[in-house]
């Protein structure tokens, strides 16, 4: 999504093994389709599609630590 300004927040009861963000896309409609994180930090691996908990609200329970920085699609 090139040029379009998204915020995220992460929510304070992210941690190693889960992480929570409010994403808020700026100019659209405020409807996603879909969240993907992927970490930079270990220079391989799939993307991994997060789940919407509530409204704007998406997580990943990863199973296993995350290690950041991460790279949002």
């Amino acid at each position: 999504m090139q040029g379009k300004t998204i915020t995220f927040h992460v929510d304070l009861g992210s941690n190693s093994n889960y992480f929570v963000v409010l994403v808020e896309f700026e100019e659209g409609d405020g409807d996603l389709a879909g969240v993907y994180l992927k970490e930079l930090s270990r220079g391989f691996g799939d993307w991994r599609a997060m789940q919407q908990s509530w409204g704007a609200v998406w997580k990943l329970d990863a199973g296993s630590e995350l290690h950041p920085p991460f790279q949002s699609d």
